[in-house]
C-alpha cells in the first residue's frame, strides 16, 4: 500500500519519492504500487521510467500501478507541464490498472509517451483537464529512428473523457489492441489516430468493440501510413453536425484496412478515403429499425474495388460467369443491369451512381508553419518556444503541432493558440541535450 511505504497521499509533489521507488524496483527485478483507496498521488514533475542497458538494449524493470480497491477509488494527478507526464523508453512491461488518471492543471501535455515498452492499460478512467483536451497515450517517436517497440501493448476496458487523442500511434506502431473503450466529450481531430512514416507504415493493429460518442470529434478514427489495421464493431453515437465528416478516414498513405461496423448512424460517412476503394468496408447499418446491408471495397482477383451494394457489379470468382450488382432493403430485391465503375454503387431504383465523396472536406483545419525552433543545448525541464500567425485561430481550438526535422531523443513538442490569430510552439527537453533546429507544421481544429 502507498501510505505504508511513505507516500503521503495529500496533495502535494510525491514525484521524487515514485522515482527512488521506481528505481529499488530497477534493482529488484520490478515491482507494484497500489495507491490507497479513496487518496490521490500527485506527480507535479516528469516520471521518467528509469533504465538500464543489456548489452545495447534499454530495459526496464516490469512495474505496475493500481487502485487498492479497484473500481478507479484510488487516484493519480498527473499535473507536470513540460512534456510527457509519463515518459517510459525501455524494453519491459507497464501496467496500469483500476486507477482514475487525471491532470487538475496542466491540460497540454499528453499523460504516456512510450517507445520501447509494452503498454497494459485497463479498467483505468483516465480525464484531460477539462478545458485542455491533449492526448492521452502516444506510442513511438514521430521517426523511424524513434519508432515503437512495445509490442504486445493492450489497452482496454478504459473510460476516456476530456481529451484530444486516447491513443496517438506514431512511427512503426505493429499490432496494437485498442478495445472496449468509452470516449466521450472529447475535441479534435479523432479519439484513435495513427500517423505511421513512409519507412515502416503502422501495421496489424485490432481497434474492437469501442463505444466512442464522437461529439467535438471529425472522424473516429484517422490514419496515415496505416495499413492492415481491423476494426471490428466500435459504436459511434452523437456525431456534430457541421464537425464530423465521416467514422473512419483513411488518408492517400493508408490501404488494406478492413472496417467491419457496429453502431453507425445513418446520416454520416462511414468511411471517407484518399484513394477511393484502397480500403474495405462489411457494413450492416440500422436506418429506423429497418437493416440495410452493404458489403463495400471488394476486390477479387485484382478486379476494380467496389464501392457499395450486396454484390459487387461483374465480379468474376474463379473464372465462373460474372455476377451483376446488386442490393437489398427490407426483404427486396433490386439489381442494376450490368456495368457501373468501380466507384459506383447499385442504388433502390435500380441505378448505378456515385458515391457521396463530400466526407473528405478538411475545410474545418487552419494551417501555418513555424520558423526554426530550436538548435541549441536545453537543460533538462527547459523549454524554448516559436510563434506562426494563423489566421481565424482562437484559443477555444485544438493544435496539433509535427516537426518538419526530428528534434532528437529525449525532446517534445506542443502547440497552443496564445491569442487570437497567433498559435505558439513550445519544444521542451525531459533531459539535458541539444536539439535539432526544425520548422514546425501546425494543424488548428475549429
Amino acid at each position: 500500500m502507498a501510505s505504508s511505504v511513505g507516500f503521503l497521499l495529500n496533495g502535494t509533489d510525491e514525484t521524487a519519492a515514485l522515482l527512488v521507488l521506481m528505481a529499488k524496483w530497477q534493482s529488484s527485478g520490478g515491482g507494484c504500487l497500489a495507491i490507497d483507496t479513496g487518496k490521490t498521488l500527485t506527480t507535479a514533475n516528469q516520471v521518467v521510467v528509469p533504465t538500464f542497458l543489456v548489452g545495447s538494449n534499454v530495459r526496464q524493470a516490469n512495474m505496475r500501478i493500481t487502485g487498492a480497491a479497484g473500481g478507479g477509488a484510488s487516484s493519480w494527478n498527473l499535473t507536470y507541464s513540460k512534456g510527457p507526464k509519463i515518459s517510459t523508453t525501455g524494453f519491459g512491461v507497464l501496467e496500469l490498472d483500476h486507477l482514475t488518471l487525471e491532470d487538475t492543471v496542466d491540460g497540454t501535455q499528453p499523460f504516456i509517451y512510450t517507445t520501447n515498452t509494452r503498454l497494459l492499460i485497463h479498467d483505468n478512467t483516465l480525464n484531460g483537464k477539462y478545458t485542455g483536451f491533449q492526448d492521452i497515450i502516444i506510442l513511438g517517436g514521430p521517426s523511424y529512428g524513434s519508432g515503437f517497440g512495445g509490442y504486445g501493448t493492450v489497452i482496454w476496458d478504459n473510460v476516456f473523457g476530456h481529451v484530444n487523442a486516447c491513443v496517438r500511434m506514431q512511427a512503426t506502431v505493429n499490432g496494437v489492441v485498442f478495445r472496449d473503450n468509452h470516449i466521450s466529450y472529447g475535441k479534435g481531430v479523432a479519439p484513435i489516430v495513427s500517423t505511421g512514416v513512409s519507412a515502416s507504415p503502422n501495421h496489424g493493429a485490432m481497434i474492437s468493440g469501442n463505444l466512442v460518442e464522437t461529439d467535438g470529434y471529425q472522424y473516429m478514427f484517422q490514419g496515415s501510413y496505416t495499413t492492415h489495421f481491423t476494426f471490428i464493431g466500435n459504436n459511434l453515437y452523437d456525431p456534430t453536425s457541421g464537425i464530423f465528416l465521416a467514422s473512419y478516414r483513411f488518408e492517400t498513405t493508408s490501404t488494406q484496412n478492413y472496417v467491419y461496423t457496429g453502431e453507425q448512424p445513418s446520416s454520416i460517412h462511414i468511411m471517407s478515403e484518399g484513394t477511393p476503394g484502397s480500403n474495405f468496408v462489411l457494413a450492416p447499418v440500422e436506418s429506423d429499425n429497418q437493416p440495410t446491408n452493404f458489403l463495400t471495397g471488394i476486390k477479387v482477383a485484382g478486379q476494380a474495388a467496389f464501392a457499395g451494394g450486396v454484390i459487387a457489379p461483374s465480379i468474376t470468382v474463379n473464372g465462373g460467369t460474372p455476377i451483376t450488382g446488386s442490393s437489398s432493403k427490407n426483404s427486396q430485391v433490386v439489381t442494376c443491369p450490368p456495368g457501373g465503375s468501380g466507384t459506383q454503387y447499385c442504388d433502390a431504383s435500380g441505378a448505378w451512381v456515385s458515391p457521396n465523396t463530400s466526407a473528405t472536406s478538411q475545410s474545418s483545419i487552419l494551417t501555418g508553419t513555424t520558423g526554426n525552433i530550436g538548435g541549441s543545448a536545453l537543460a533538462a525541464g527547459v523549454c524554448t518556444s516559436g510563434a506562426v500567425s494563423v489566421n481565424g485561430a482562437t484559443t477555444s481550438m485544438v493544435v496539433v503541432a509535427t516537426p518538419a526535422t526530428y528534434p532528437g531523443d529525449g525532446i517534445s513538442w506542443s502547440g497552443y493558440v496564445s491569442a487570437t490569430g497567433t498559435v505558439a510552439v513550445r519544444v521542451c527537453a525531459s533531459v539535458a541535450v541539444k536539439s535539432k533546429a526544425s520548422t514546425y507544421n501546425v494543424r488548428v481544429i475549429q
